[in-house]
């Protein structure tokens, strides 16, 4: 499993899907990435084995096998 610590910067490779989730864990926005970007890792996901990003002012939802260290 990979481990980041907050604040460090990742790799999202093109095709990301990036999701959105209100506190009791209903989706509220989804983005798919149109090409590679740079995200801050911010944290845990809301569910299991996801990982949030701080992507173009927001946090963000992700699966932690789509983050990627530089």
């Amino acid at each position: 499993m990979k481990l980041f610590q907050p604040g460090d910067l990742v790799h999202l490779p093109q095709n990301t899907s990036l999701y959105q989730y209100l506190s009791d864990g209903t989706p509220t926005s989804m983005l798919k990435l149109q090409g590679p970007r740079l995200a801050v890792f911010w944290g845990d996901g809301s569910k299991d084995k996801m990982a949030e990003v701080l992507y173009d002012g927001e946090v963000w939802n992700t699966g932690i096998e789509s983050c990627y260290t530089l």
